[in-house]
């Protein structure tokens, strides 16, 4: 099976470490604007529960997939 090299492998890694901390940054102002949520319209949060729960699980699969693939990246380093 032939390896994947991207054409700038310095940008590919940047662009994918932009999305990981936009991602992490986005799930930090929604837990924010949930607790304010609850604090004045606490029949809201029962409303918006689910959507919570799927963008929680959205971004923390791009920050894990982040991870991962960096973490996998390094392994492969090191072999080589």
């Amino acid at each position: 099976m032939e390896s994947f090299t991207p054409p700038n492998p310095v940008q590919w890694w940047a662009n994918r470490r932009r999305l990981a901390w936009g991602a992490f940054a986005v799930a930090v102002l929604e837990t924010v604007s949930a607790i304010v949520l609850a604090l004045y319209f606490p029949t809201a949060i029962t409303a918006l529960g689910v959507v919570f729960g799927w963008s929680y699980g959205l971004w923390g699969t791009i920050i894990a997939t982040y991870i991962g693939c960096a973490t996998w990246s390094d392994v492969v380093s090191a072999k080589n």
